[in-house]
């Protein structure tokens, strides 16, 4: 039951940690520094929340920068505006267990200001973990650029109903997973793309 509105965050880590039930998110403008997440749904242990809404907030810059290096490829980044990472901060690692069961979030009128040169618009990674994402909805997202995403689902995990209306990048509609910058996704993940000149895709 938080609520967080009317107020301006510059963050060297997450900037707004979605880890409750009921919270309450409105009209925040985020300068990202070149650690964290915009939104940050899990770390370490397990998570259990639901019913969050999230309205009005206007990214006007991030720091974050592209790594092109061996630990870069190789492990999960905390770096995207929606963001989740499992237990170990998503690195594969059975010992560390976690059980996430996060639902009915959505995210409305999210405003990305300026083109980011690194990080990436939605970043999941459960590689650790066993639980479900159920009941996602992102409406009216915007960013002057494609920026890439990626979902990492493993065994003992469900993950559906991450739907996605009205995602504008580049001044376009978004109607498919590779226009929206999605990595190869498992099919089980379901994402669907809204627009409404012209329905689901």
């Amino acid at each position: 039951n938080g609520v967080v509105t009317n107020s301006f965050i510059r963050s060297n880590d997450d900037s707004i940690k979605l880890f409750s039930s009921s919270v309450r998110v409105s009209d925040v403008v985020v300068w990202q520094m070149n650690n964290g997440g915009v939104f940050q749904l899990g770390w370490w242990g397990s998570h259990d929340q639901r019913d969050i809404l999230v309205e009005r907030v206007t990214v006007i810059h991030a720091d974050w920068k592209k790594v092109d290096d061996e630990w870069s490829r190789t492990h999960p980044q905390n770096d995207a505006i929606f963001d989740l990472r499992g237990p170990g901060g998503g690195t594969p690692d059975p010992s560390t267990g976690g059980i996430y069961n996060i639902s009915n979030v959505t995210w409305r009128d999210i405003v990305v200001d300026s083109a980011v040169h690194g990080g990436g618009l939605v970043r999941l990674d459960l590689a650790a973990a066993t639980g479900s994402l159920t009941d996602w909805t992102f409406e009216r997202v915007s960013a002057p650029t494609v920026m890439p995403s990626s979902v990492v689902v493993a065994k003992g995990q469900a993950i559906s109903g991450l739907g996605f209306v009205e995602l504008e990048m580049a001044g376009t509609c978004v109607r498919t997973a590779a226009a929206a910058g999605f990595g190869s996704q498992p099919a089980s993940v379901g994402l669907t793309f809204e627009c409404n000149a012209d329905g689901a895709e």
